[in-house]
């Protein structure tokens, strides 16, 4: 695994009152090249951390004066430590102290006598995430509203980001193997958390790089003959993790053979989009997807029973960063730019995206794409 992300500029800090426990962890970690910081006590953990600003702390739970769970408590209570993600080493197995150790905003727990492979997995996954938390701060740095310019910085910026995420997905999915041979049920989540948020946050990426080449007018289409029902049997493999997240269910209707002549990549990308969208926005319902054909135009309606979208906020939905409200952003989070993009790629494509909704009722996005009657 040592080949799927670079942990040479990760620092972790180790606390145990007992050497022998520190010479452990010290020897494990050692041989994944990651630098490493120790510490005795509560009270040297806190100063360390504040002064340090390690990726990662391994707290022992059982140490005189102040234990692990009052040194983590004080770790989340303080603005400079309490990000710092708290794995608990302890030999406590009791449920109760288990579910203290998470309450109070530890993220994991190593149990003792330490086991090699599951110390090294759980550190190297915790470690990923911090990762991605990093690429994230880059993302809104460099790729905020006003950073937008479509020139060759932009794109220089976006390979830079699309390397590190690419090698912690790899990563994840090395993991979430080595989870479900051990049946690692904690583990395997952990996994999962980071292989979507690397997914996302690659989707992101590109969302963002074809809004700045949007701007620039640099987007160009590659257009050929393709198979709209072939194409949809793959949408539907790719979104149906989507829909069952929020235990949705997504329905594809039937349809006649049909083929299309366009940029078969973008198509693809903004029903996608548009799918996303509408699991996202609904939980526990129904997405219909379906198509039907006129006198100028191939139409792909995609329907769901979710929130549904005020009617003051219809004209405004396809501006870039645009949420329906602060309460929606919250509550379903997303940058506003996937319906941006679908909807300049439709103009781009000389077609157009119309969207009917009902609050608390639904909403209705269709594609329409001209047909090509040369």
């Amino acid at each position: 695994m040592n080949n799927v992300i670079d942990l040479s500029e990760c620092r972790v800090l180790l606390v145990d009152d007992t050497p022998a426990n520190i010479d452990v962890l010290y020897q494990l970690l050692s041989a994944e090249n990651i630098k490493l910081l120790v510490a005795n006590s509560g009270e040297s953990t806190i100063k360390i951390a504040r002064s340090a600003q390690p990726d990662l702390i391994l707290l022992d739970v059982e140490m005189p004066g102040m234990d692990g769970f009052e040194t983590c408590s004080a770790l989340k209570s303080d603005e400079l430590t309490a990000s710092i993600p708290v794995i608990f080493v302890t030999g406590r197995t009791d449920q109760s102290d288990i579910k203290k150790g998470f309450d109070l905003g530890g993220v994991d727990y190593i149990c003792k006598p330490v086991q090699a492979e599951e110390a090294i997995a759980r550190v190297r996954t915790h470690l990923g995430i911090q990762k991605l938390i990093q690429s994230q701060r880059v993302l809104i740095e460099k790729f905020s509203p006003t950073a937008i310019s479509g020139d060759d910085h932009t794109a220089s910026t976006s390979h830079e980001l699309r390397a590190p995420l690419s090698s912690i997905i790899g990563f994840s999915r090395v993991i979430k193997r080595h989870a479900k041979k051990k049946d690692d049920t904690d583990l395997y989540d952990w996994a999962e958390i980071i292989l979507s948020s690397g997914d996302y946050l690659l989707r992101l990426i590109g969302n963002m790089l074809d809004l700045a080449k949007s701007d620039a007018g640099k987007i160009e289409l590659n257009k050929r003959p393709f198979s709209l029902s072939d194409l949809l049997t793959n949408v539907h493999v790719i979104c149906e993790p989507l829909s069952e997240a929020n235990n949705n269910q997504l329905i594809f209707r039937e349809t006649d053979s049909i083929t299309i002549t366009g940029d078969e990549t973008r198509v693809q990308q903004i029903i996608i989009n548009l799918i996303s969208n509408a699991c996202k926005f609904t939980k526990e319902g129904t997405i219909t997807v379906s198509v039907h054909q006129d006198d100028n135009f191939y139409n792909l309606a995609i329907s769901d029973t979710g929130i549904g979208i005020e009617q003051s906020q219809l004209q405004s939905i396809f501006q870039p960063y645009h949420q329906a409200t602060q309460a929606t952003y919250s509550e379903y989070g997303g940058t506003g730019l996937g319906l941006s993009i679908s909807y300049r790629l439709a103009k781009l494509m000389h077609g157009h995206i119309t969207v009917t909704s009902t609050a608390g009722v639904g909403s209705c996005f269709s594609l329409h794409i001209p047909i090509d009657k040369n």
